[in-house]
């Protein structure tokens, strides 16, 4: 749930300024999501 609201506060922030660092970190995020699902 923290990381849901992280993600999406960072989200709003980004997309004022820098949409291209919003999208890469939701990438990053999403990509370490799957690593740790696999991990396990």
């Amino acid at each position: 749930m923290m990381f849901f609201i992280q993600e999406r506060l960072i989200g709003c922030l980004a997309k004022d300024k820098f949409p291209l660092v919003s999208s890469i970190f939701f990438l990053s995020a999403f990509l370490f999501f799957i690593f740790k699902i696999q991990m396990f």
